[in-house]
């Protein structure tokens, strides 16, 4: 949605504020590429988060993010994929990622990222209902909802030592 900044925009954020005041959350694809120009025109000192639902994290990370900024739904997978990149355990990296790109595949409009969401959401408990506010242009049948269970409780099972 939208048009992304440009580059040359963060650069004078950065001259005008510093690196202190300044963070950086880009969206934009290619992600790995604008982050790379990024710290290119920071000297490497830009404090930049990582979104997208954990997806870039596997590439972002050696770039030298500052954090990342994960949805509401998998919190705890996210954490422990970042303390898994920390600690260069590439493998249990990869593997989480995995999972969470499966879960991230479901979520192919704001609709359904809504949806999806919401259902894991509460199959956590965190929320009481899936309900949402219409007009609504994806819900979730019982077999996604299926692949989605099977897809998460992978994910349970890559994460539970680090939770």
């Amino acid at each position: 949605m939208g048009h992304p900044l440009e580059i040359g925009l963060y650069g004078a954020l950065l001259n005008k504020f510093g690196h202190d005041r300044v963070q950086f959350k880009p969206e934009a694809t290619p992600v790995k590429e604008r982050m790379q120009a990024l710290q290119e025109i920071a000297g490497g000192k830009a404090k930049v988060f990582e979104g997208q639902s954990g997806m870039g994290l596997m590439e972002t990370f050696p770039l030298g993010l500052s954090g990342t900024m994960p949805g509401s739904e998998i919190p705890w997978a996210i954490i422990a994929l970042w303390k898994a990149l920390k600690e260069n355990d590439l493998i249990r990296a990869q593997k989480i990622h995995t999972c969470v790109a499966q879960l991230v595949a479901f979520q192919t409009s704001i609709d359904a990222y809504v949806a999806v969401e919401k259902y894991l959401l509460v199959k956590q408990g965190i929320f009481n209902s899936t309900r949402q506010r219409g007009p609504v242009g994806f819900t979730l049948d019982e077999v996604t909802k299926s692949q989605i269970d099977s897809v998460f409780e992978q994910l349970r099972q890559c994460v539970s030592p680090s939770i």
